[in-house]
């Protein structure tokens, strides 16, 4: 991975520029419940635990797993009824996949951990271990749109930066949903 994210990227004027609980959390976790009916859900970049809450809170047996010993800390500060159900990964995904939680799942979210992948070869490293512990796989990336380069140029080389029609066709058939809540998919 390019990008392992640390305090600093987290923190004021970070890559997540003053991480907090947005509302998107709750919207994403309705949308994920709305579009795929799930049971189970296990959140891969899950970062502090939010959206992993927002699905408990749904009723969901929602689990995350994040690479960043930072983000599992304050997952524990943040969310402390639901930090149980978050794990630190380590480096192998699709070994630390299959051990957490139940082992499979109904709906395994990425949430904006392809976007720090190296390189399309990872990407599709993730995707494929996403499938083999879900029955379905869905993306959260963050995109470029179109006449609004300018705004992220720069910003973080760490970030592979694409559009939305070239992560939802790298991804394919999984959906995504950009970080401007717009749900794509492609056959």
């Amino acid at each position: 991975m390019s990008l392992l994210a640390n305090q600093q990227d987290f923190e004021a004027n970070g890559l997540y520029s003053n991480y907090h609980r947005y509302k998107l959390f709750q919207r994403r976790a309705e949308i994920i419940r709305q579009t795929f009916s799930p049971q189970s859900v296990l959140v891969v970049g899950c970062g502090w635990g939010f959206l992993v809450d927002e699905l408990r809170m749904k009723g969901l047996d929602a689990w995350g797993v994040d690479l960043s010993e930072y983000a599992i800390r304050k997952a524990h500060a943040e969310v402390p009824d639901v930090y149980r159900y978050i794990e630190k990964a380590d480096g192998r995904v699709a070994r630390s996949l299959e051990r957490v939680g139940p082992g499979h799942w109904d709906v395994v979210v990425t949430e904006d951990v392809l976007t720090v992948c190296s390189n399309e070869q990872e990407v599709s490293r993730f995707v494929a271990a996403a499938r083999a512990v879900g029955d379905q796989a869905f993306h959260i990336v963050t995109c470029w749109l179109p006449g609004r380069e300018e705004k992220v140029k720069g910003r973080d080389s760490r970030v592979m930066w694409k559009y939305q029609e070239e992560w939802a066709e790298l991804v394919a058939p999984d959906p995504i949903l950009n970080n401007f809540e717009e749900i794509v998919r492609y056959a």
